[in-house]
């Protein structure tokens, strides 16, 4: 049925077809641990898969972030995993060491 799929009033993508499309660059394998964990993060619920509006927010964001970077389609993608998603997983994964 196609990349988009309707979930009532949303369109959403699937973590393997939104692998494909935005984070195969970026994370060579799609089964691992690292990959799923950023899938996770960028999804807004259950349903294993990615809202227009969840990465709506994330685009958004990049372009008033960082609109000096972004010159294409390619550029928008590598800001917002450059720029968002990766530091904050990492954040995530690597709590602060203050002991």
């Amino acid at each position: 049925h196609g990349m988009a799929q309707e979930r009532g009033d949303k369109e959403s993508i699937d973590y393997a077809e939104f692998y494909n499309g935005y984070l195969q660059p970026y994370f060579g394998c799609f089964t691992c641990e690292t990959t799923k964990n950023i899938l996770d993060a960028i999804s807004t619920g259950e349903s294993k898969n990615i809202t227009w509006d969840a990465w709506r927010f994330w685009l958004v964001w990049a372009f008033r972030q960082y609109p000096e970077e972004i010159r294409s389609i390619d550029d928008l993608n590598e800001t917002v995993f450059r720029h968002g998603i990766l530091p904050s997983f990492l954040a995530k994964e690597m709590p602060d060491k203050k002991a």
